[in-house]
């Protein structure tokens, strides 16, 4: 799936080659901005006996898509796979335009097939991976090839352009991550160098392998690149120990390297037609890493603004970091009833939609502040360190108001004690009330306490008097100091319980919404004959804004 802009999608996915009843579709969908509703404005069938859509990349500018579907066995059979097809998408119509073939295998039970695509920043080159362990580069939108095929030594698990102009390519293996710079001198002749190889650090003291790695966006530099690394599984086992996952930040620590390359280790170093590998860029370092879960992750995207990084994991979680601290901001434990294995920001970074092999979808809102929370704890703990401050001083100095008036600090904490006790249960209550229409569920009357609020707002003013009093304060000045001094109390109150209330909402719908992940399934059971998606917009999941977030708590 791919992002055509910032409200409308393009899904692809099915049941593949086999009966089981999911037909094979992309569609593109429209998504609000709150996230609340999808629904499909176009809708094309791609046939029973083909393979499902296996990756996506979307061309913005000349609004194509570019995925990998397998053709029939009879097709493949008779050597006429052209797997990799160009489609035009619009508001109205979703069709192909044409189709290329690279994968030349002989016909297999597990014949492979297009697991990786990637468009490059300047439209002109898209580059193909295949479970063949093949990248191929192919010009844009005519799909012919721009030159031979690439072949890894390891399980190929992600392709990415960046870096200066978005002349980088980087392709990832399990074992190791190699740097391209892509030159095009006419559109037509591509020139391909590998300047350099990163292996995986050592992390915790486990060996592991990578599973994707992007570039930062390219008006970033110097570049970084985020790539996610999974504990080995073969080395653990039989330790019994869990198998974590880490995001980690690679970053240049030292120049270019001066040393010459002899013949003979430029003759061992790359064997391809027109790839010769130069180190020009310096030593690339872990700059930051953080552990993110304890089993491996899955899917991995970084925001188009290099602001904010998302992550998928085979715990059934969804986690976005900062993605200059790795500092985790938000984390969803049950996002899916099964991994998710697709995950992408759109263009604005608001709005991250995942994808599960459950035949489900997940739109997040992302916050536009990841601070706000942060904030109303510290505010929190201020009330109660307050609180018990006044019973504290309550106790030991509360006698009458005469005996204040040489003492008029003891008669604020007074106030605020008071305050705190009586008048904030009456200003929850008010708030609910006003929040359900005027009035509680319990009947109370919603005016009772807004001359509850009154008496006691009255029996401040005449404290707070008393204190300027006896500062030699009084007349008409003393009253105006007093009501200015309980309306800064009145809107510190306020402040606190707007944060607090939504912390509580926001508390109370994580609960709701990942306690039973059985009951956002959007799929239907097989035989239904539906596809990957369902037309109700009510079955998909959300995270709602705020507001959004007060409807759903309140029914």
């Amino acid at each position: 799936m791919d992002w055509a802009d910032d409200e409308t999608v393009l899904l692809g996915g099915g049941g593949g080659a086999s009966r089981s009843g999911i037909e094979n579709r992309l569609r593109m969908c429209k998504v609000s901005k709150d996230a609340r509703d999808i629904r499909t404005v176009n809708d094309l069938r791609l046939g029973s006996e083909v393979d499902a859509p296996m990756t996506m990349a979307v061309d913005r500018t000349a609004e194509y898509l570019v995925t990998g579907i397998n053709a029939s066995s009879s097709s493949i059979q008779a050597g006429m796979n052209e797997q990799c097809r160009l489609y035009s998408y619009a508001e109205e119509s979703l069709a192909q335009v044409r189709s290329h073939k690279t994968i030349e295998a002989a016909w297999s039970d597990d014949y492979p097939y297009q697991k990786l695509t990637a468009i490059s920043p300047s439209s002109s080159l898209v580059a193909v991976g295949t479970t063949e362990n093949k990248v191929s580069l192919l010009h844009l939108p005519s799909l012919q090839s721009a030159l031979p095929a690439l072949s890894v030594d390891a399980e190929l698990v992600d392709i990415n352009w960046g870096g200066k102009d978005g002349a980088w390519l980087a392709i990832t293996t399990t074992t190791m991550l190699r740097l391209y710079h892509v030159t095009a001198d006419d559109q037509i002749k591509v020139k391909v160098k590998l300047k350099q190889t990163i292996y995986p650090p050592s992390l915790d003291i486990s060996p592991v392998a990578f599973r994707a790695a992007r570039f930062s966006p390219t008006h970033i530099s110097p570049p970084f690149i985020h790539a996610v690394l999974n504990a080995n599984a073969s080395k653990l086992a039989q330790r019994g120990a869990p198998r974590k996952a880490f995001v980690c930040t690679f970053g240049l620590v030292a120049g270019p390297s001066s040393a010459t390359v002899s013949s003979a280790e430029r003759e061992s170093q790359g064997k391809e037609e027109d790839v010769i590998e130069s180190n020009e860029l310096g030593r690339w370092d872990v700059l930051v890493r953080r552990e993110v879960a304890r089993k491996p992750v899955t899917t991995f995207d970084v925001g188009e603004d290099g602001k904010l990084l998302a992550y998928g994991c085979s715990d059934l979680s969804i986690g976005i970091l900062d993605a200059k601290t790795l500092a985790p901001l938000l984390k969803i434990l049950a996002a899916h009833s099964l991994p998710p294995t697709a995950l992408r920001f759109n263009p604005s970074s608001t709005l991250l939609i995942s994808a599960s092999v459950d035949n489900t979808i997940r739109v997040i809102v992302v916050p536009a502040n990841f601070s706000g929370v942060s904030m109303s704890l510290i505010a929190v703990f201020v009330a109660i360190l307050v609180f018990i401050l006044a019973l504290i001083l309550r106790r030991s100095y509360y006698a009458s108001r005469m005996k204040y008036k040489n003492k008029p600090w003891i008669l604020f904490v007074d106030i605020l004690h008071r305050d705190l006790v009586l008048q904030t249960p009456n200003l929850l209550v008010l708030a609910f009330a006003m929040d359900h229409g005027g009035h509680s569920d319990s009947g109370m009357d919603s005016n009772m306490h807004m001359c509850s609020m009154n008496m006691l707002w009255n029996s401040d003013i005449e404290d707070v008097c008393v204190v300027f009093s006896s500062w030699h304060i009084t007349g008409p000045l003393s009253m105006l100091l007093s009501c200015v001094a309980i309306a800064m109390i009145a809107i510190s109150y306020s402040f606190l319980l707007h944060q607090i209330g939504r912390n509580d909402r926001r508390i109370a719908y994580s609960i709701i919404s990942d306690s039973n992940p059985a009951n956002r399934r959007e799929s239907v059971a097989p035989g239904r004959r539906e596809s990957l998606l369902p037309p109700a917009p009510q079955g998909y999941s959300s995270i709602e804004t705020v507001r959004s977030e007060e409807r759903r708590v309140g029914k």
